[in-house]
């Protein structure tokens, strides 16, 4: 186990020195410029340069601060940083995607919906036999757009994404189907269905994930 310590102990002044070297270098300063930086000698600045000793920790946060950078990076391994970098671009990159593509999915849905309209315009095609008025075609665009940001959020993860995609899915449909039936009785009592659904959804995405994900910390 102590062969193990002084393996890790000579990594971390290596990585220090190394990283103390490519800094000072990348400001242009000499050793003895650095070191009068930090009050120190110059022979102490070599010994840390060489991996003889390591500075202290305020020591190591007034050499962040003159290099501009954080103490993890001086006291890290560049690949290790370069990796954790990449995979918060990866992680930021596929977020960004998602939401491109949701996006799009949702303009072709809005697209699609006005095609529709446009085609039965130019057309002049009477469907007032069938009750079914023109404008309907966005109306319904609402809850088939909110069924694909559903899905996308549940892809996604998001649950406050989750809970306003499902909000919009039932009060879409709820509208969509007092429009669609205007000539019936009674119709409006459609809009007491979502009501229960709503809160449910809360319950669900908000109230119950968000306890789950303080369990699982």
């Amino acid at each position: 186990m102590s062969m193990e310590n002084e393996i890790k102990n000579n990594d971390i002044k290596e990585t220090i020195s190394q990283n103390i070297i490519k800094y000072r270098k990348k400001l242009g300063l000499t050793q003895l410029e650095l070191a009068e930086k930090l009050n120190y000698s110059d022979k102490t600045l070599s010994k840390w340069e060489r991996g003889e000793s390591i500075p202290d920790i305020v020591t190591l946060k007034q050499l962040a601060d003159i290099f501009n950078i954080s103490v993890d990076m001086l006291i890290s391994n560049e690949n290790s940083t370069q990796i954790i970098n990449k995979s918060e671009e990866r992680k930021k990159l596929s977020k960004r995607n998602i939401t491109s593509i949701s996006l799009l999915s949702v303009g072709l849905v809005w697209l699609l919906a006005t095609s529709v309209f446009v085609v039965l315009k130019i057309l002049q095609i009477n469907l007032i036999a069938i009750n079914f008025s023109l404008w309907l075609c966005f109306i319904y665009a609402i809850p088939v757009s909110a069924i694909i940001l559903l899905i996308f959020s549940c892809i996604w993860g998001n649950r406050l994404y989750q809970f306003f995609s499902t909000s919009l899915l039932l009060w879409g449909l709820a509208i969509s189907v007092h429009l669609s039936l205007l000539n019936c009785e009674d119709i409006y009592l459609v809009y007491f269905v979502p009501i229960p659904l709503q809160i449910m959804a809360f319950i669900f995405f908000i109230i119950l994930k968000k306890h789950k994900k303080n369990i699982t910390v």
